[in-house]
C-alpha cells in the first residue's frame, strides 16, 4: 500500500475540488512537486483536470513523439500517472470535498494539500494527533535546513498554522 494523499484547491464557501494520489504523497516528494511545479491556479486546474491519479510527476503530458505505457512499464517518468489517462482504467474525476470529509476519509489518507487563494500550498497530516496546517514551502525550507544541520529533531515553530485559513 503507498502513501496516500488528497490534492485540491479551494473553490470558496468551504469547498475544495480534490483528486486522489495513491502513491509517494509525502511531503518531500509530492509536497515538494506541487511547489516547485504546480504553483498557479492553471496548472492546478490541469493537474485536477486528470482526473485521480497513481502518482505525481513534474509534467501533466507525456511527450507525444516518446513511449508512455504504463503496462508496458515504458512510461515517462517524470510525468503525472492519471488513472484514466495512463492506466486504462476509469477516470474518476475531481470531486467537490469539505475539509471535514476529507479528514474524516476512509481512503487512508495521509496527506491533504490544499492550493489556497494566495496560491500557496499548505499541507495536513489527517492521522497525525497533531493535525495542524503548515505552508509546504516553510515546511520544505525548515527541513532541508534542518538536514543541512544534521539536526534530529524539527519543531516547525511559526510555520504552522493552527487551522487552514482560506
Amino acid at each position: 500500500m503507498g502513501t496516500r494523499s488528497y490534492i485540491g484547491k479551494d473553490i470558496g464557501n468551504g469547498k475544495y475540488s480534490v483528486i486522489f494520489c495513491q502513491l509517494e504523497s509525502y511531503l518531500e516528494t509530492t509536497g515538494r512537486l506541487l511547489t516547485e511545479h504546480y504553483n498557479t491556479p492553471e496548472k492546478v486546474d490541469a493537474l485536477l483536470a486528470l482526473g485521480d491519479i497513481c502518482f505525481l510527476g513534474e509534467k501533466i503530458e507525456p511527450d507525444p513523439s516518446l513511449p508512455h505505457d504504463w503496462y508496458g512499464k515504458d512510461y515517462q517518468q517524470d510525468v503525472t500517472l492519471a488513472f484514466g489517462r495512463d492506466c486504462g482504467e476509469y477516470k474518476w474525476p475531481a470531486k467537490e470535498m469539505t475539509l471535514e470529509d476529507m479528514e474524516e476519509s476512509d481512503e487512508g489518507i495521509e496527506f491533504i494539500y490544499i492550493f489556497t487563494p494566495e496560491q500557496e500550498w499548505k499541507y495536513c497530516c489527517p492521522v497525525s494527533p497533531d493535525m495542524r496546517w503548515r505552508n509546504v514551502r516553510n515546511e520544505l525550507a525548515a527541513e532541508s535546513e534542518i538536514f543541512n544541520q544534521n539536526s534530529e529533531e524539527q519543531d516547525c515553530g511559526e510555520n504552522c498554522d493552527p487551522v487552514l485559513s482560506m
